[in-house]
């Protein structure tokens, strides 16, 4: 039985040679060392990918564009407060059909 767990571990240590892969800091660390310099590829983008960080920092500019105009509001709000100030300048101001018909009720 002994026997042949340790034939099974040195079939696995040979298989882990040949792929070029051994996660206890031994010698054959060539496939996470090449792994490690693709992630930092994608990082800055790919020299033969076209900006796959480029694009990343787009979507972060996108997704910051969408928080501001959320937090200042939208049309609705814009419109509400441009209709209040010209009421308090006295100023009617024409309103849309649609506001029109929702403040008659």
């Amino acid at each position: 039985m002994r026997e042949e767990e340790e034939r099974r571990g040195e079939w696995k240590r040979e298989e882990v040679e040949e792929k070029g892969v051994e996660r206890e800091g031994g010698e054959v660390e060539e496939e996470e060392e090449k792994r490690g310099e693709r992630r930092l590829g994608e990082e800055r983008g790919g020299e033969n990918e076209r900006g796959g960080g480029e694009r990343k920092r787009e979507e972060v500019r996108r997704g910051e564009r969408r928080r501001e105009r959320r937090r200042r509001g939208g049309k609705r709000r814009r419109r509400e407060e441009k209709e209040r100030v010209e009421e308090e300048r006295g100023g009617g101001g024409e309103r849309s059909k649609r506001r029109q018909r929702k403040e008659k009720g």
